[in-house]
């Protein structure tokens, strides 16, 4: 797989058009896509470096579309938009944790060689059960691509991959945090996927430590879709869902820096962008 280097810009949309769609291939039962798509483009502060090696960049700022500037735009299972951890309306995404989800298209741009790093804002549902808030290669029988998940037994943020055999511990190689999450709270949440023995969680900017399972050594991808909010449990049982909000959800093909998951911790995508935006304006 060949990873280009390129520039990478933001949108800030001021317009947004959407319509209906229905596509059966997908098992879609109503989905939505950005179009009629108007704004201007701003870059992210240089001293953060944060625009380099980003692959997919979901504000949820009204809409799903993808501004890392590669055009994943989300087509919406069911989601619903609500107020993100600042309170400002329909600026986080909803899923209700039974058929809720987002599909974002095979794309190389996130078929992936390690290293591999994803962040996000998250806020749990109560937590009953094993729930996934991202794949990058939705299959319905093996363990492929990179996945996040939260854990049953104390709801854990874990990061896994998958070397592409049948389901199962043998098949995947996962770190789990070591912190319990509880419902109703904000959290950010990062992991550095570098290899089987490098696998770090983050909770809040700060090194979650935890523990390994699973024996894959390497990671490998099938055609399927990337989804958020969805992944395969077992080739007999329906998937797996989210239940809680999203918000900037963010996939890298490089390791972040302790630094720069801080970052994202205390200013946050959408803060640094309105700040650069401020500085442009001067």
């Amino acid at each position: 797989m060949f990873i280009g280097k390129s520039t990478v810009v933001f949108v800030l949309t001021v317009g947004m058009g959407f319509f209906s769609i229905s596509c059966d291939t997908f098992g879609l039962k109503r989905s939505f896509r950005p179009d009629g798509m108007t704004g201007r483009t701003v870059s992210l502060p240089p001293a953060t470096d944060l625009g380099r090696g980003l692959r997919v960049l979901y504000l949820f700022d009204g809409n799903v579309r993808d501004t890392s500037g590669h055009g994943l735009h989300g087509l919406v299972v069911g989601t619903t938009l609500v107020p993100d951890r600042f309170g400002t309306s329909e600026n986080a995404i909803q899923f209700d944790g039974l058929d809720d989800y987002i599909w974002i298209q095979n794309s190389s741009s996130l078929k992936l060689e390690l290293p591999i790093s994803i962040s996000m804002w998250v806020k749990l549902g109560q937590v009953e059960t094993t729930m996934a808030s991202f794949t990058s290669d939705f299959h319905s029988e093996r363990n492929t691509g990179v996945f996040a998940t939260f854990g049953s037994r104390g709801a854990n943020a874990a990061f896994s991959f998958g070397d592409g055999g049948r389901l199962g511990q043998q098949s995947r190689r996962t770190k789990h945090g070591s912190t319990k999450l509880a419902p109703g709270v904000w959290y950010h949440v990062a992991g550095t996927i570098v290899g089987p023995d490098s696998i770090t969680v983050y909770l809040n900017g700060e090194n979650d430590g935890g523990r390994y399972d699973g024996s894959a050594e390497s990671v490998v991808y099938s055609d399927g879709s990337a989804n958020i909010g969805r992944r395969t449990a077992t080739p007999r049982a329906r998937p797996i869902y989210f239940f809680g909000a999203l918000d900037e959800f963010a996939v890298y093909d490089r390791v972040l820096s302790a630094r720069e998951i801080r970052l994202l911790y205390t200013e946050g995508f959408s803060s640094l962008l309105r700040a650069e935006d401020s500085e442009r304006r001067r």
